[in-house]
């Protein structure tokens, strides 16, 4: 929430972040992955690389706009562009919602959620899961 990215992301500009996550792992390491070399193309990273990460349990008690049984923003889920994402959540947020349910952009059948509001991320814990990404 309080360190976005330079450009910001899917869901969030670089005014205000967002707490991003997976409904299953599989989908949490694809959208890591994805960045990670996104990354390291944009910063002409020519080294060997490996990154740990650690995977967090988290509890959301709210209701969320979910985009996943609708077309109607499928311009949301560009692969390349944040641009008409982050144009709907700066109007939800002024709204006061909680965040946004969505397809992964990254893997198919994967499910993520941008949480808007730091309050709602509750019981957070290490899921012991050592996921440990390489460069390919």
């Amino acid at each position: 929430f309080c360190h976005p990215a330079p450009a910001g992301s899917r869901f969030n500009s670089s005014d205000r972040g967002a707490w991003y996550a997976g409904f299953e792992l599989q989908t949490s390491q694809a959208e890591i992955v994805y960045h990670r070399q996104l990354w390291l193309r944009e910063t002409a990273w020519e080294e060997e690389d490996s990154a740990d990460y650690l995977d967090y349990l988290a509890d959301f008690r709210a209701d969320f706009h979910d985009l996943r049984a609708t077309t109607e923003f499928a311009e949301c889920l560009s692969p390349t562009s944040y641009a008409a994402s982050q144009a709907l959540a700066g109007q939800l947020l002024e709204l006061g919602s909680a965040g946004i349910v969505y397809p992964s952009v990254r893997r198919a059948r994967g499910t993520c959620l941008a949480c808007f509001r730091p309050v709602l991320v509750t019981n957070v814990q290490d899921s012991r899961t050592p996921p440990t990404i390489r460069r390919a």
